[in-house]
């Protein structure tokens, strides 16, 4: 079975004090905007439809406290779910802006499988089974999610990792999907430029080089 897994973004902050100030600065001003009754209809969810109209299963679970996230509580959630997925699925990742940087702080913390038969963990032999992770805009060391200097699991993984990144990304800088690049020489890029408008990708109703990408694995 073809199982996908999106983790989508969030915020994380320091400390409670710097969560109600930016409650008070930015997240107050959000909520002033008149309601829409039409649903805005996102990338994400073109994406993951399309997955299960071509009979596979998808993921997309809604991680705990997305505005003030912590890593030890989603780590839960998500392993929750990996638990769930049959020995042979095969599993693709994507991970959005935190949800990036999530997952490279989850495969920091396991040690690459060394290629025998044995597998040590659950997480070892999950790693036999992934066939793709996207990191879609990923931040890199957001406060309770700062990853550990350890990118082994992913470099063995060579072109089965994807970066994605946008020139004109104001939320993550461009800089980061180079500084990504650098530590995962192998990882295939897809980076974009200014005149894409694709920012962050957050609002992004379709993202046609990503389903052509994703549709042709």
């Amino acid at each position: 079975m073809n199982t996908l897994i999106f983790i989508d973004g969030g915020m994380s902050f320091a400390t409670y004090e710097e969560y109600l100030t930016w409650l008070k600065k930015d997240y107050t001003e959000w909520c002033k905007n008149v309601w829409n009754p039409e649903p805005r209809k996102k990338w994400k969810h073109k994406v993951a439809s399309q997955w299960v109209n071509d009979g596979w299963v998808a993921y997309i679970p809604e991680m705990p406290c997305d505005l003030d996230a912590k890593y030890i509580e989603w780590k839960i959630v998500f392993e929750s779910v990996m638990e769930k997925l049959s020995v042979r699925d095969n599993i693709t990742l994507i991970g959005h802006s935190l949800g990036g940087n999530f997952l490279l702080k989850y495969f920091g913390e396991i040690e690459k499988y060394d290629g025998n038969m044995q597998a040590d963990s659950q997480e070892q032999i999950n790693l036999l089974f992934i066939q793709n992770i996207h990191l879609i805009a990923a931040c890199i060391s957001e406060w309770d999610f700062t990853i550990p200097e350890n990118y082994d699991t992913l470099r063995s993984l060579g072109s089965k990792v994807h970066i994605w990144h946008a020139e004109d990304d104001m939320m993550v800088p461009f800089a980061t999907g180079k500084q990504l690049k650098a530590e995962l020489p192998e990882a295939v890029t897809h980076f974009f430029w200014s005149e894409k408008w694709y920012g962050h990708f957050s609002p992004l109703a379709v993202f046609p080089e990503f389903e052509d990408a994703i549709f042709s694995e």
